[in-house]
């Protein structure tokens, strides 16, 4: 799976990964990893991932801006 994710790298809009996240729908599985544990008492896991999946977003959003 790692190999498929590093050789399987696209270009232009979608090549940061939340764009390719967003590209291929899964932006809502991964949120969904993120957030579902606290469902089953992991609410420190949780809020780490999901501040993690935030703070991702954020700096995608700004490395996409600088790399054009």
């Amino acid at each position: 799976m790692i190999g498929w994710l590093f050789t399987n790298i696209s270009t232009g809009e979608h090549s940061y990964l939340y764009g390719w996240l967003l590209s291929s729908n899964l932006f809502w599985y991964a949120l969904a990893i993120s957030a579902l544990p606290s469902l089953w008492g992991k609410f420190k896991f949780s809020a780490v991932t999901t501040a993690g999946f935030i703070v991702g977003i954020v700096a995608g959003i700004i490395v996409e801006k600088y790399k054009k």
